[in-house]
């Protein structure tokens, strides 16, 4: 997950990650979102929500088994539920390190 992480890491300082429920929701409803990460110790409501919205607008969704305080320690927050990257080179090297293409 290491490699994961630092993936995340580099998205986010070339700008092509919207850190947080919000701001991941808001890149998928503005077809910006390429693939949404979350965390697995998410709430069922936020879970939810995530779900619904990228089953609306068809973006992929990977749940990590990083937690909520790992996955933000990663990305300069104190705790993160989810990431939208917004970059398809980017999107494909996480799911190539996920081991799904």
């Amino acid at each position: 997950m290491t490699k994961l992480l630092g993936m995340l890491g580099l998205a986010k300082k070339a700008g092509r990650l919207a850190v947080g429920t919000e701001n991941a929701i808001a890149a998928v409803r503005g077809g910006k979102a390429k693939l949404v990460i979350a965390a697995s110790d998410i709430s069922d409501a936020t879970r939810k929500r995530i779900s619904d919205k990228t089953g609306t607008y068809g973006v992929e969704t990977v749940y990590i088994s990083e937690t909520t305080v790992s996955l933000g320690n990663a990305l300069g927050k104190t705790a993160t539920a989810c990431a939208a990257i917004t970059d398809n080179g980017f999107a494909d090297a996480v799911r190539n390190i996920l081991g799904g293409n």
